[in-house]
C-alpha cells in the first residue's frame, strides 16, 4: 500500500559509495508513492551523486563528515516537508515498509518511530559479532535511559521535522540513531517501535561499518548522554568504580601486612632487619635504582653516587648492607 499525503513527506538517505545501489533504493520508495527522496552525498568516490540524480533523486553534497552530520544538515537546510522518513541508501531496508512507520506519525499517535529489524531478519543481513553487538546495546539503553525501543541502532525511522527540533543532536557518525533514541526518552517525545524487514547487502556493495570502532563510540555516547538523562546512573557508576579501586589498593595493602606479619614469625629482630634491607634494595632496583644507576645520563643518579655517608646512615645496621649494594652499582658520571 502506497505511503498517503506523500507531498508531506521527505525520504532522507545519507550516502557514501552507494552506486551499485541506491537507485534501486530510489526506485523503490517512488513506486510508494513518495517522490520527494533527498540524498545527502559524503563525498563519495563511485558513481553515487550521477546515479542517485539520474534515477531521479534530489541530491546535495555534504559539507561536513559522517553520517550523524549529514543527518543535521539535511533536516536543518534541505528539508522543508512537515514529516522524514531516514533511511540508508544500501537497499538492506524494503520501500515497502514505508507506509507502516509513516502510519502513526500521520495518525498523530508518535512523533517518532523506529523499524525493528529484528522483528524480521533475513539470513545474512547481520553477522554474529553485529547481532551480538546489537543486543548487548539495547539492554544498555534499557537499563541507562529506561525505555525498550528494542533496536535503537536501526536506520530505517520516521519522525516529524519538529520533533527532530526539539532533539539535541551532537553526534557525527553512526552514533546518531544512538542519540535520537537517547534524546527521544529524555523529552519524553513519543516513539513507536514498527516491525520490517532487514534484508542481506547486496552482492557488489561494502558496508561502512567498522564494528568494533563504530560499537565503542556507541557505547560511549550512551554512557556520555547518561550524564543528564540519568545523571543518579551516570555519577553512581563512577562512585561504585572509584569504591572498587580503592577498596582493591587497600585489599593489596592489607595482604602484604599480613603476610609479612606471617613470614616474620620465629625471626630474630636481626634477621627481620637484614629482610627489611633486601626487600628495600629490591625496591630501590625495581622502581628505577637498578636501571637508573646504569645510565649516565641520569642527573639522580650521579647525585646519589656521589652522597656523603650521612646520606646512607640508616638505623639498627641497615646501612652497611644499602651502601654495599649501591657501592656495586657506582660509575663515573663521565663513562
Amino acid at each position: 500500500m502506497a505511503a498517503e499525503h506523500g507531498d508531506d513527506v521527505c525520504v532522507l538517505l545519507p550516502a557514501y559509495n552507494e552506486g551499485e545501489t541506491v537507485a534501486d533504493v530510489i526506485t523503490g520508495f517512488h513506486n510508494q508513492g513518495l517522490d520527494n527522496v533527498l540524498v545527502v552525498d559524503g563525498d563519495s568516490e563511485d558513481e553515487t551523486v550521477a546515479v542517485a540524480r539520474e534515477a531521479g533523486a534530489r541530491v546535495v553534497e555534504q559539507r561536513g563528515e559522517g553520517k550523524g552530520q549529514a543527518v543535521r544538515e539535511a533536516v536543518t537546510e534541505h528539508v522543508d516537508s512537515r514529516y522524514i522518513l531516514m533511511a540508508d541508501a544500501d537497499a538492506t531496508y524494503e520501500p515497502t515498509d514505508a507506509p507502516a512507520l509513516l502510519e502513526p506519525l500521520q495518525e498523530g499517535e508518535a512523533e517518532h518511530t523506529i523499524g525493528n529489524r529484528f522483528a524480521d531478519m533475513q539470513s545474512g543481513a547481520m553477522t554474529r559479532l553485529n547481532r551480538l553487538g546489537n543486543r548487548l546495546i539495547n539492554r544498555a539503553f534499557r537499563l541507562v535511559h529506561g525505555s525498550d525501543f528494542q533496536d535503537i541502532l536501526s536506520g530505517y525511522r520516521a519522525f516529524t521535522a519538529d520533533s527532530f527540533r526539539r532533539l539535541t543532536l551532537t553526534a557525527d557518525g553512526f552514533g546518531i540513531e544512538t542519540e535520537m533514541a537517547v534524546e527521544c526518552a529524555k523529552n519524553e517525545i513519543p516513539v513507536t517501535v514498527v516491525p520490517i524487514t532487514y534484508l542481506p547487502r547486496p552482492s557488489g556493495s561494502n558496508t561502512n561499518l567498522k564494528p568494533v570502532r563504530d560499537g565503542g563510540i556507541i557505547f560511549l555516547e550512551l554512557y556520555r548522554k547518561a550524564k543528564t538523562s540519568n545523571p543518579l546512573f551516570y555519577f553512581g557508576s563512577v562512585g561504585t568504580l572509584a569504591l572498587i579501586v580503592g577498596t582493591s589498593l587497600a585489599g593489596f595493602v592489607i595482604y602484604r601486612f599480613l603476610f609479612w606479619r606471617r613470614q616474620s614469625r620465629g625471626v630474630s629482630p636481626g634477621e627481620r632487619r637484614g629482610d627489611s634491607a633486601r626487600r628495600s634494595i629490591a625496591d630501590f632496583r625495581v622502581f628505577g635504582g637498578y636501571d637508573t644507576l646504569s645510565t649516565p645520563r641520569s642527573n639522580w643518579a650521579n647525585r646519589a653516587c656521589r652522597a656523603p655517608e650521612s646520606w646512607l646512615t640508616v638505623d639498627y645496621g641497615v646501612s652497611d648492607l644499602i651502601r654495599e649494594q649501591v657501592s656495586a652499582h657506582r660509575f663515573s658520571p663521565y663513562q
